[in-house]
């Protein structure tokens, strides 16, 4: 088993009064941007409601593409979309709407859904969700060596070889990286994102 992931992510609480300005969704993702990149200091004072783990889950899933980079053979064109693909859109609800079509490095990033029977290799990062987790090793193994981000909340994932494990305890999201995995796909994942994070193999 891996060792014990690091403390990334505790449940954000916003005043009423915040809220009302902004959707939920995008409450979610401002703040664990926020988490990522910032010190944590005052955000949770006059805690009145409380954040989805989807919409926290959606968040990373996008500052993800800022912090991994990814070959240039990857990208035949400079307009090519960042592409996300998910397995279990249902768990997400509209959270993934705040990040579909946002842009980063320059490249708009799209949100699919991965049907079973699709090609798991047409994204950059594959959110791997509970209603595929018999087929974990088979979905691993179509991706292995590839420059395809594998990132699941399932517990373990790291573990049996997954890129990114977002482990949830005490509820708290931690990140959990296989760096194994990461240098067989050729992605370079920068230091931001190593220093915060579990590392195991």
């Amino acid at each position: 088993m891996f060792s014990e992931p690091v403390i990334l992510a505790p449940a954000i609480r916003l005043p009423r009064a915040f809220i009302a300005k902004w959707p939920r969704v995008l409450v979610g993702l401002a703040i664990t941007c926020a988490l990522v990149l910032f010190p944590l200091g005052g955000l949770a004072h006059g805690a009145e409601t409380v954040l989805g783990e989807n919409y926290v889950i959606a968040a990373y899933l996008f500052n993800f593409s800022k912090f991994v980079d990814w070959p240039e053979t990857v990208f035949s064109d400079p307009d090519d979309d960042i592409v996300l693909a998910v397995t279990d859109d249902d768990f997400f609800g509209d959270a993934l709407s705040a990040i579909n079509g946002k842009i980063v490095k320059d490249r708009q990033f799209v949100v699919k859904n991965l049907r079973e029977g699709t090609n798991p290799l047409d994204c950059q990062i594959l959110f791997i969700g509970l209603s595929e987790k018999r087929r974990i090793p088979q979905i691993l193994a179509a991706v292995d060596g590839k420059p395809v981000l594998t990132v699941s909340n399932l517990e373990g994932f790291a573990e049996a070889g997954g890129a990114i494990e977002l482990a949830k305890k005490d509820n708290r999201i931690r990140l959990v990286i296989n760096l194994t995995t990461i240098k067989r796909t050729g992605l370079k994942m920068r230091s931001q994102l190593l220093e915060i994070a579990t590392i195991v193999y």
